[in-house]
């Protein structure tokens, strides 16, 4: 008997292959993977602030990761900043790691919140300038509120605007923003050229 009577004779055949059409027919509507550009994104706007202060640290004289030690001596041993003027960040190195991962922590969600609700296949290709200028103004505002709550529950012992100046601060989550958001738009643009090629 030949291949193709048998198909036509044999209805677990003929199931099996009308089930690889029906998967085929509904590949272009499973849901987009946003995670990774949302971990993308948090992890490029973590680096931007912890190289600008990395950058600050040392053209203020202060030795590499003074900054982030100093944070999360304040957080975790309530450490005032004003006293850690000599702080050894290397001496810190549990204190800046543990800082370090909740500073990553923050970054990631707020990628989760922007590419969530934009990187899906009906939404990607309405990215606009438009949208991306929202969306990066949000997440500043988002960061610099953050801050100031940080701040808030820390107390006076986390005095970094006043330390380092309220203008570096912006100056470093503007540039996270913008970056996040460029990385989160790049998804979309992936996503809207591989929607329409499957359509």
């Amino acid at each position: 008997m030949s291949e193709s009577n048998e198909t036509v004779s044999n209805p677990s055949i003929q199931a099996g292959a009308r089930g690889e059409a029906g998967v085929a027919a509904h590949e272009p509507d499973r849901e987009y993977d946003w995670t990774t550009p949302a971990l993308h994104s948090g992890v490029v706007g973590a680096f931007v602030v912890a190289i600008i202060f990395l950058a600050v640290d040392l053209i203020s004289g202060r030795p590499a990761m003074w900054t982030p030690a100093a944070l999360g001596a304040a957080l975790f041993l309530s450490e005032p900043i004003a006293s850690s003027g000599d702080l050894e960040p290397m001496a810190r190195l549990p204190v800046v790691f543990g800082y370090s991962l909740m500073h990553g922590a923050v970054f990631v969600s707020f990628g989760a919140m922007a590419a969530s609700g934009r990187l899906t296949r009906e939404r990607s290709g309405k990215f606009t300038n438009r949208v991306g200028a929202i969306m990066a103004a949000s997440i500043f505002v988002g960061l610099e509120l953050t801050f100031i709550a940080l701040g808030w529950v820390a107390g006076p012992n986390l005095d970094l605007a006043g330390y380092l100046g309220s203008g570096w601060i912006a100056f470093a989550n503007a540039l996270a923003a913008i970056a996040m958001t460029l990385t989160i738009g790049r998804a979309a643009r992936n996503l809207a050229v591989s929607s329409r090629r499957v359509g």
